[in-house]
């Protein structure tokens, strides 16, 4: 599979100069992506229709009485996709949405796996799983196999096969939990069942809002546990009359959470989905070993093993047949064995042996590999052969495993999947300084193990997981990564935050409700992919990063941003951006990368801000953000904070703002 670069585009740079502890920050530069690819879902059940909207729509969805006439449109067509819910959306059911979305804080859009079931393939298993959904036997299905069965593929055809099943049946949500990534946060999970199963069923959403009648009740600031026995308690859904089956898909269990998390979230859902004929749940995972525990001996549970499924052989057999149709009876005979019925291993190899110029030689290369006797302890030495074999065609090079390593660390390390042209700016930072050129041709090399889905970059777990043993030559630290990539980040920030990021006119209006255009189109307009993953992210990979090696500056340069406007102007940006209830986290992990690198004066500012987030935060970092800056500058412990903040806004264009904050308050 192919990767190709996003349609992003940089316009409009805008010269400065500017320095953050020593590294130079360059020119700054307003970035204009209105014109990008969007994919814009009311939930995640993967219909997609292509739509063509009219050129000012396409541009900012949420103006009113606004027209483009003389842009070029080079984004592409708008991806939308529907729910096949039953119902019509009155404007209570609107307003009760709009609330469980502020309260609850979901992942409104967790489906980003698309690679389905090659037609004709694991057709028995499927027909099983919708024939089990009509049924009233049992609520909880489990399908389970070692990485690379197919399990992903299989949630994303069943996916797609109950939404073709008519109105007795509602998908209600198809989660994929992806290592790394926010579906794998713990907090995120529950919430966003509940959002979904209140769009599919809106009485079980309207005594959601009953519960969220404490103003100060979020889901997203409490434990796990107090999550499930507040919104998904068995006498809050018994209740409810419902007379269709509504589906919930989460797929890869394995990868969210710690052990602990995941026996807590089965034994609920054991409890309460074994009272509810209505309500069926689908988990995919490996089979670890406190899954197996919850769900293995249990008569309630169905359950489908993957690496035992006797028609595997068959559809590995097909796959290999569709893409190589001319190969012989011997090596399918041959390619079957070596992949012990892991589908991962033979697109790998079919996609290593279609992407080489002289395709039979690679046949040859990938027919002649050792075999390799898997056992349960390690189950995958015949796919990590594989991922090395593949890798020395291309990197066997010093200066090219040099280079291979660089990206790979940086796609392995960020905390959620990039686009190969944001890939290129990350790794053209001064702190890492490899060339867009050579980034693309790294990548391209790699079409075997990381592809390319809808713009954005992703591998295979088992690939990643190679990455990180020791023993392999083509082995990747991730802490170098977290430091190059914090790096990386503040220099970003340090070219592009600016204050009034989004140009907005006037203190009197909430985010919300900002005009023409709206706020979400004065994000895509103003604040770069690279901007936004850069202030969402710093604080995690300073985390992750932990002590520095020894020379290395980025200790001085956080020192130095924490002290300085650019804080600031940080959390203006957050605001804006809607991530005003990612500040705590952000400021957690900036001061327990202070206290690891004994940096008093970087926890302390982390520790006040904390606590004004934590005190104001649906004020200061929910609403009026164009005077959100003064307000926390005054409110901060550090005088250079205070007067940076003050006297960089005393420009044309930013005194008013300045000089009426407090007047405009006491109007709101």
């Amino acid at each position: 599979m192919s990767c190709c670069e996003s349609s992003e585009d940089e316009n409009d740079p805008q010269q400065g100069n500017n320095t953050i502890g020593g590294h130079h920050i360059g020119s700054q530069l307003r970035n204009n992506y209105a014109g990008q690819r969007q994919i814009q879902e009311n939930s995640n059940t993967g219909v997609q229709t292509a739509v063509q909207l009219p050129l000012s729509l396409n541009f900012f969805p949420h103006a009113s009485n606004f027209q483009v006439e003389t842009i070029n449109n080079a984004g592409g067509d708008i991806v939308q996709t529907t729910n096949n819910y039953n119902y019509m959306r009155t404007d209570e059911t609107i307003e009760m949405l709009h609330i469980l979305k502020e309260k609850l804080n979901p992942i409104t859009n967790p489906t980003r796996k698309k690679d389905n079931c090659m037609e004709g393939t694991r057709v028995e298993i499927l027909n099983d799983l919708c024939n089990w959904v009509m049924e009233d036997k049992t609520t909880i299905a489990w399908i389970y196999g070692i990485a690379g069965t197919g399990k992903s593929a299989i949630a994303v055809s069943l996916a797609s096969k109950i939404r073709d099943m008519g109105k007795e049946v509602i998908l209600g949500l198809t989660f994929h939990c992806v290592q790394g990534q926010e579906t794998s946060d713990i907090s995120n999970l529950v919430p966003t069942i509940c959002y979904h199963l209140a769009q599919a069923i809106p009485e079980y959403g309207q005594r959601l809002c009953q519960i969220f009648e404490d103003v100060s009740l979020r889901a997203d600031g409490i434990p796990l546990a107090e999550q499930l026995e507040r919104f998904l308690q068995s006498s809050l859904l018994n209740s409810i009359q419902v007379s269709v089956k509504v589906v919930i898909i989460v797929d890869g269990l394995d990868e969210w959470g710690v052990k602990s998390d995941r026996a807590g979230l089965l034994s609920h859902f054991q409890t309460v989905f074994k009272q509810l004929s209505w309500l069926k749940l689908v988990v995919t995972s490996r089979p670890n070993r406190e899954i197996i525990d919850i769900f293995l001996h249990d008569p309630a549970v169905k359950q489908v093993n993957l690496t035992d499924y006797i028609s595997t052989n068959h559809d590995l057999r097909r796959l290999i047949v569709y893409k190589l149709p001319a190969i012989s009876e011997d090596n399918i005979k041959i390619l079957l064995k070596k992949a012990n019925s892991l589908f991962i291993w033979i697109t790998t190899a079919l996609t290593f042996i279609e992407k080489g110029m002289d395709i039979e030689k690679r046949l040859g290369q990938i027919i002649g590999l050792q075999e390799q006797n898997s056992n349960e302890n390690q189950p995958y030495q015949a796919l990590y052969l594989l991922y090395e074999t593949v890798l020395e065609e291309s990197f066997s090079d010093p200066d090219n495993q040099k280079y291979f390593k660089t990206v790979m660390r940086m796609i392995l390390t960020v905390t959620e999947p990039i686009s190969l042209w944001m890939l290129g700016k990350m790794l053209g930072t001064s702190e890492i300084g490899l060339s867009p050129g050579v980034t693309s041709a790294v990548i391209s090399q790699l079409s075997a193990v990381v592809y390319d889905r809808h713009g954005k970059l992703y591998y295979h777990l088992p690939f990643g997981e190679f990455l990180m043993t020791p023993e392999n030559k083509f082995s990747i630290h991730p802490k170098i990564a977290h430091l190059q990539l914090a790096g990386a980040c503040l220099e970003i920030m340090g070219k592009e935050l600016r204050f009034n990021i989004c140009h907005l006119n006037t203190s009197f209006f909430k985010n919300k409700e900002v005009k023409d255009p709206a706020i979400e189109d004065r994000i895509d307009l103003y604040i770069s992919p690279e901007l936004r993953y850069s202030c969402s992210g710093w604080t995690r990979h300073a985390k992750e990063a932990k002590v520095e090696p020894a020379g290395n500056t980025i200790q001085l340069t956080i020192t130095d941003f924490m002290r300085s406007k650019w804080m600031i102007l940080w959390l203006e940006c957050m605001s804006v951006m809607g991530k005003s209830f990612s500040l705590k986290r952000c400021l957690e992990d900036i001061s327990e990368w202070a206290k690891i690198n004994k940096n008093k004066d970087a926890e302390t500012l982390a520790e006040e801000l904390y606590r004004i987030a934590d005190t104001f935060g649906t004020v200061f970092f929910g609403k009026y953000t164009t005077y959100l800056p003064i307000s926390i500058a005054n409110a901060v412990p550090f005088q250079s904070i205070r007067e940076s903040a003050v006297t960089a806004y005393q420009k044309p264009g930013h005194g008013k703002t300045t000089q009426t904050w407090g007047k405009n308050s006491q109007k709101k």
